[in-house]
């Protein structure tokens, strides 16, 4: 089911349902962003960017080297939102 979701991401409906998953599920969606096109990665980034946590941090840097200039500038954005919310 959630590969569905993932695949269908760029439609609303599905980027709306994964964006309000619980946060412990976020999780699930880190393997995608290796796996997935770019167009796919662009909207995850922005689901986990805002909804993820530390634990993302990692697989976000691998893609900040992105060939896409536009995955690789949404991830920085999806990092800066990560450590713009866990600062002190």
């Amino acid at each position: 089911h959630l590969s569905e979701l993932v695949a269908q991401v760029d439609e609303e409906q599905a980027f709306n349902y994964l964006f309000e998953m619980e946060s412990p599920d976020i999780k699930k969606l880190y393997p995608y962003l290796k796996s997935g096109n770019d167009s796919s990665k662009l909207r995850l980034l922005e689901i986990v960017g805002q909804r993820g946590d530390q634990s993302a941090v990692e697989i976000i840097q691998e893609i900040t080297d992105s060939a896409n200039s536009e995955v690789s500038s949404a991830a920085n954005l999806a990092l800066r939102r990560l450590f713009g919310r866990t600062a002190p």
